[in-house]
């Protein structure tokens, strides 16, 4: 939802990220991840939608596809953030 609701400059752009969109696996909304959701958000300023995107990945130990790499710098070193714009 959050990658592909992105206005794409191009039509190309939009067909890649929709690419790599269906290469990943999908990860159900678990306990865990609503648990260090909120622990996330207590200790930063962090919108609803970037924390439990962020948390997502932490929990599932996967990298972290974004755009928009500034957003989670500071939130540590636990995962890995990929812009898939640079590969």
């Amino acid at each position: 939802m959050e990658a592909l609701g992105f206005p794409f400059a191009t039509n190309e752009e939009e067909a890649y990220m929709q690419r790599i969109c269906d290469s990943c696996k999908v990860l159900q909304l678990s306990d865990q991840i609503i648990l260090e959701t909120i622990k996330l958000r207590k200790n930063h300023r962090i919108k609803l939608p970037d924390a439990i995107i962020y948390t997502t990945a932490a929990c599932a130990n996967e990298a972290l596809f974004t755009n928009n790499i500034a957003d989670f710098k500071s939130l540590g070193a636990n995962v890995e953030l990929i812009d898939p714009f640079t590969l």
